[in-house]
């Protein structure tokens, strides 16, 4: 509450007002033109967008459920082989070599994107094997450490063109495959990181498909649904709702994303059905 008091108070001298408020929580309000603030610097969404909200929750709940009962069985195959201390370390040894091959083969396929225009600076996007002034998408996300810059692109960057349908998709199931298997071995692991990665990854890519069958006036904003699909993947695994929504406002400084994250994640949790 008070980062959204902040908010206003700093977008309207007038302090606290039902019209500034609704800039923040998607509602066009009369006094939007007249304030000092760029819309385009944090992502927003429309009222409407609520249905789209809980459509993206139950696919995260999917997502969630189908991965835990893929895991469980892997967990159970490994109790069952019981394998001794220098089998474990072998198993730990091949899957990485397989994963990071994967990870470094899979983006000479990916396409080149222009990189004039984009938000966050040169650093952040991998040139790979792409001209100069261009970068590789699928590298972008997948060479890039998850947490500092992989999610940090999904969430922030508002092109629409940055990384395309199917860039988002290969990337978000690549790492849903790597983290299937990989989590169970003799090594500590965490899931948190990964699942928001793939989440936000079928987010964006879901905002881009529902886009070609929109007018231009309706247009979803990619990182409004990033956000979302990384909250209700996540959700859908670990069947939280309140910690998580509020890990994923306060990690993002975007309060005003409450009601729509919560809204996703209390649909993923039926995904626990599968």
């Amino acid at each position: 509450m008070f980062a959204i008091l902040t908010k206003i108070l700093d977008a309207d001298e007038e302090g606290f007002h039902i019209n500034s408020m609704a800039i923040f929580n998607g509602v066009s309000g009369e006094k939007k033109s007249n304030l000092a603030i760029d819309d385009s610097a944090h992502p927003d969404f429309d009222l409407w967008e609520y249905f789209l909200f809980a459509f993206v929750g139950a696919g995260g709940g999917v997502v969630g459920g189908l991965f835990c009962s893929a895991n469980r069985k892997l967990a159970m195959l490994r109790a069952k082989l019981s394998l001794s201390t220098v089998k474990k370390g072998l198993e730990v040894v091949t899957i990485s070599a397989v994963c990071a091959a994967t990870i470094w083969i899979l983006p000479s396929l990916s396409k080149c994107g222009d990189f004039d225009g984009k938000r966050l600076g040169p650093s952040y996007f991998r040139q790979f094997n792409c001209e100069e002034g261009e970068y590789n998408e699928l590298a972008t996300l997948l060479l890039n450490p998850l947490g500092a810059k992989g999610i940090t692109l999904l969430f922030t960057e508002d092109d629409p063109e940055a990384f395309s349908i199917s860039t988002c998709i290969v990337a978000g199931l690549c790492h849903l495959i790597i983290l299937c298997v990989a989590f169970g071995m003799s090594v500590s692991a965490g899931i948190f990181i990964p699942l928001l990665f793939i989440g936000s990854a079928w987010g964006r890519a879901f905002s881009l498909i529902c886009n070609l069958f929109l007018d231009a006036d309706w247009q979803l904003d990619p990182r409004t649904y990033a956000i979302i699909g990384s909250a209700a993947t996540l959700g859908g695994v670990v069947r939280v709702l309140i910690s998580l929504t509020a890990i994923v406002c306060h990690t993002t400084s975007l309060s005003f994303f409450m009601t729509p994250i919560m809204l996703a994640t209390l649909v993923a949790q039926n995904g626990e059905l599968i």
